[in-house]
């Protein structure tokens, strides 16, 4: 993609970030305890999600002195901790934080510009099999529809 568009901005959904990381938590055996209202592993798993409203630039620190310097006596929590470093913390992960971290001035603007970008995007097909001059056409048409782009 940054071949063909090198000016594009590639940005991660807060909601599919979040069941991704949700995912992790349940396949380490976290999920019981994250429902726990007084527990320390629900108190310490729950502030991460909070990552995602930082800029980018502060998420390492902050991972690194709120989370990882305060981590609880937890094999499982130590194993997901690891896991966001490797794959979202680092600037060398997968996932880097300016992919899915973002700190809003206005609190218009909201991620779920993505997401009704990608709902009128998919509106635009109406074959599974499309033609390239079906293809075309729904680019030309995206090309003309500005509110949809405006918070992106």
């Amino acid at each position: 993609m940054k071949t063909v568009w090198p000016g594009c901005k590639v940005k991660a959904c807060r909601l599919h970030l979040g069941q991704s990381w949700w995912r992790k938590i349940q396949s380490l055996g976290l999920s019981r305890q994250c429902v726990k209202k007084d527990s320390e592993v629900s108190h310490f798993l729950k502030k991460i999600f909070g990552l995602s409203l930082l800029p980018p630039t502060e998420v390492t620190d902050c991972f690194m002195l709120d989370f990882i310097s305060n981590l609880l006596n937890d094999k499982r929590v130590e194993e997901f901790c690891d896991y966001l470093l490797e794959n979202y913390v680092d600037a060398d992960s997968t996932f880097p934080p300016p992919v899915w971290s973002e700190c809003y001035a206005s609190s218009l603007r909201t991620i779920n510009a993505r997401e009704s970008f990608h709902a009128h995007f998919n509106a635009l097909f109406y074959s599974a099999h499309l033609s390239i001059f079906g293809l075309v056409s729904a680019f030309q048409k995206i090309q003309n529809i500005k509110h949809i782009w405006s918070n992106n």
